[in-house]
């Protein structure tokens, strides 16, 4: 039930900055799949892509050959194939995938970028960094739950 809130509230949220005009978006996972999205923004008439990322979902690159710049590869390819613009939304650690993305993409390809309870880099910034950055009390319930275990074992 919460799930289906949080969706919903996503959906409402991004179709509500779109003016009602159908839009492109690619949506990027950090740890989250966006099966539950896609077809919620299909229905307003958007073209919607959820590219798995390299060693994730369907994509069958093992994950020792994976560097962070395959997946900003990824994420240009597939926009540079979509005739205009496209709204990019990141998830968790593909904030910093998406805002490479945007910086590798021409003048004009990205019309919007979405973080989503994601990573925001400055200039240089990467997912570790920022995560060591973020104070204890902040971290997901799960981190928080897994660093409680570790302290009493």
């Amino acid at each position: 039930m919460r799930t289906n809130l949080l969706l919903l509230l996503i959906v409402s949220l991004v179709q509500s900055v779109s003016f009602a005009q159908p839009k492109t978006y690619m949506l990027v996972h950090g740890a989250w799949c966006w099966k539950n999205v896609k077809p919620m923004l299909e229905a307003s008439g958007n073209k919607v892509f959820a590219p798995d990322l390299p060693g994730h979902g369907d994509d069958k690159t093992p994950v020792s050959m994976v560097i962070f710049d395959d997946y900003v590869d990824k994420i240009v390819n597939v926009a540079n194939s979509q005739p205009g613009p496209v709204v990019l939304v990141g998830h968790s650690m593909a904030g910093v995938v998406i805002a490479q993305a945007a910086e590798n993409l021409k003048k004009g390809k990205v019309e919007m970028l979405v973080f989503l309870d994601a990573f925001m880099p400055n200039n240089g910034d990467s997912v570790f960094g920022l995560v060591e950055k973020r104070p204890f009390k902040t971290r997901p319930m799960a981190l928080s739950r897994l660093s409680q275990v570790s302290l009493q074992a």
